[in-house]
């Protein structure tokens, strides 16, 4: 294995000529991009660029907001409440191809309903692509109800209404939607105090998901103890934050985020139990950004948005300051990218995100704007090392970390990367080494055990005979001192 110098001169030329080069002439913005070290906040090449643009002018149909998007079945979903519809694009080309608004049924007629008028959507919030299933499930918030179509011909195939069995004080408004490949349902309401609601496959209320867990003094429960319900709803904050919006993997994990600033928790990754399971093993905790502690601003990141890619990583938009951070599977940062302004590419206000392959897709609700990202040639080897980590592929995925620290000497997460393979392959003295680049303490002592114990273990037979001659040496003259003191008397 041939080691990274970091430091060295050929991967600084590289990684700014990459830093000068977009990956896409043209399209070159004005962004900072940065990430977080060991030696605090670093100047990055970039991870991703941006390659275009999706808005009204390039559709055939008005598209006013940007609420929720989905990837799936080589196609983009776009939820636009404004307009009440969900437009479909092409996965590869972004090309417009269908406008869902009024639902058909499987014999390609509109659905007429009980009241005789025409189903139609009413101002969905989310949409979710489940390739499992091979169905569309749509959160009509405005409905108050959940559409579920077919992923072939947009037709009909159940809604979903308010079970019976509902309770808590939570309305059903379902806002943001994902579906495992059991079929049971999450959706999260906006505002909502009680945490995500889980549906069972066939529609029937299951349970609220992944409550955290409050922290109440005794006077704020006697408080409550007395609070109507309306008062309580007032104090929900006091409860659990609300969750802005929710993604699944395909291990039945659930991962949401909350704007909520007030939460200890902005990202979660909710077990079975309910119980928050997210890894956080990076310099800094999964709280967005940190520059602000540095420009002396007060306003902390709030999460708009997550998306779950497939292949150990997630992403995360902050509406806050625009930005979207990229994590691996143990919370080390890959690449931090956009803002808040005004020029090609810039957010407004972030509302969306979802993968597209390794591409990312960022929403803009008050432009109505969908962004589409394309990696760099270092994000795209940040990416799939940890994509090849995820599957136990140590030999590829070391391969793929050297390229990309041989691309961003900054890129920290990818020297503790190759640190963390090397320690699964016993190659110590290699951890040890990278662990130290990466400034990775929990990582280096690990490394470091595993590197005494080995050494130990290769150099016992010569410590014990060393021993054994010491000893050996000492008997040997204590004999013949008492040798010689008898020969004298």
């Amino acid at each position: 294995m041939t080691r990274v110098k970091p430091l060295a001169a050929a991967a600084i030329i590289l990684g700014l000529a990459l830093f000068a080069t977009p990956a896409l002439a043209g399209d070159k913005t004005e962004q900072y991009y940065y990430s977080y070290g060991a030696n605090g906040i670093n100047e990055s090449v970039p991870g991703f660029q941006l390659a275009m643009s999706i808005s009204a002018s390039q559709l055939p149909v008005k598209m006013t907001r940007v609420d929720a998007i989905s990837a799936g079945f080589g196609k983009i979903f776009i939820a636009d409440s404004a307009q009440a519809r969900i437009n479909v694009l092409n996965g590869e080309t972004c090309e417009f191809e269908a406008s869902i608004k009024l639902i058909r049924g499987s014999d390609n007629k509109i659905v007429i309903q009980e009241n005789g008028e025409q189903l139609m959507l009413k101002g969905p919030e989310g949409v979710y692509a489940c390739e499992e299933l091979e169905e569309i499930y749509i959160a009509d918030t405005a409905g108050e109800r959940i559409i579920v179509l077919d992923s072939k011909d947009y037709s009909l195939k159940k809604i979903i209404a308010e079970p019976s069995n509902f309770v808590g004080a939570t309305s059903f408004k379902p806002s943001k939607i994902s579906v495992d490949g059991a079929g049971r349902i999450y959706f999260v309401v906006q505002g909502s105090y009680e945490g995500i609601i889980e549906l069972n496959p066939n529609g029937e209320f299951s349970r609220f998901y992944g409550v955290n867990k409050p922290k109440v003094n005794i006077l704020d429960y006697f408080w409550k103890s007395l609070a109507s319900d309306e008062q309580k709803q007032k104090m929900a904050k006091s409860f659990a934050p609300s969750f802005s919006d929710i993604d699944i993997d395909s291990e039945g994990f659930v991962y949401a985020t909350t704007f909520d600033i007030s939460s200890e928790k902005m990202i979660f990754r909710f077990n079975a139990k309910g119980e928050n399971v997210i890894r956080e093993e990076g310099y800094l905790p999964l709280q967005g950004d940190f520059t602000r502690f540095f420009e002396f601003k007060d306003t902390p990141s709030a999460f708009t948005a997550i998306s779950e890619s497939g292949f150990g990583a997630y992403a995360v938009v902050d509406k806050t300051y625009g930005r979207v951070f990229v994590y691996d599977f143990d919370g080390q940062v890959i690449t931090i990218f956009s803002k808040l302004g005004n020029m090609k590419g810039d957010l407004r206000e972030p509302s969306a995100i979802s993968w597209n392959g390794y591409d990312l897709l960022v929403g803009d609700k008050a432009l109505g704007v969908v962004h589409v990202y394309k990696p760099t040639q270092f994000g795209l080897a940040a990416l799939q090392a940890t994509e090849s980590y995820s599957k136990g592929e140590w030999a590829k995925a070391t391969e793929l970390y050297e390229r990309a620290v041989a691309l961003n000497a900054n890129f920290y997460a990818g020297y503790s990367g190759i640190g963390r393979n090397c320690l699964m392959q016993r190659d110590y003295s290699q951890a040890v080494y990278y662990f130290k680049l990466a400034q990775d303490s929990k990582g280096y002592s690990q490394a470091y055990n595993g590197y005494r114990a080995e050494s130990t273990q290769k150099w016992f037979p010569i410590y014990f005979a060393v021993v054994l001659a010491l000893i050996g040496l000492i008997v040997y003259s204590e004999v013949r001192y008492v040798r010689k003191s008898k020969t004298r008397f």
